[in-house]
């Protein structure tokens, strides 16, 4: 092989990595904002869940407001005071919100624990992916650089013998 022809040979493979340098860079961005967006999509579905949280937390203090106070108007035209009985009910309702409310409180967890898991999933294939586009850039590197070496060493041997 002349001396252009290796020259000309070893100028497109130069520009073959730099292609593949700059394509393994923007496949690199394009993953890290993919992982980006996947991230922001957890922490809305955070606030998300935080909200509906309170939402319901809200919703079941006022039914509780109420139940509570057609209890009263209830002993009230009875013309009775709040004791025994109507106490007790009184308590009961109450008891059960909580007990609701700290039922709500451990579910919104499990649901944050969820998401919370999957975006460290994410991040974690995000790494992957960005590893496994440098990897391949750099073991297609090698292969070519080892292939040239073994082309160059074979012309030289055909001198030698030739």
């Amino acid at each position: 092989m002349d001396p252009i022809s290796i020259g000309i040979t070893l100028a497109m493979q130069a520009s073959g990595l730099i292609a593949g340098y700059k394509t393994k860079q923007f496949n690199t961005k394009l993953t890290q904002r993919a992982g980006d967006l996947e991230q922001q999509q957890i922490s809305n579905n955070l606030l998300a869940i935080q909200n509906q949280s309170a939402q319901a937390s809200l919703s079941a203090m006022q039914d509780l407001r109420k139940n509570m106070g057609y209890q009263i108007a209830a002993q009230s035209a009875r013309g009775t005071e709040m004791a025994g009985s109507a106490l007790a009910l009184l308590n009961e309702s109450q008891s059960n919100t909580n007990k609701d409310e700290q039922v709500r409180q451990m579910n919104t967890l499990a649901k944050e624990s969820d998401l919370r898991a999957a975006g460290a999933l994410s991040g974690m294939h995000t790494w992957q992916a960005k590893s496994k586009l440098s990897g391949d850039f750099f073991d297609s590197a090698a292969k070519m650089v080892a292939a040239d070496a073994n082309a160059f060493a074979l012309e030289g041997n055909k001198k030698r013998k030739g």
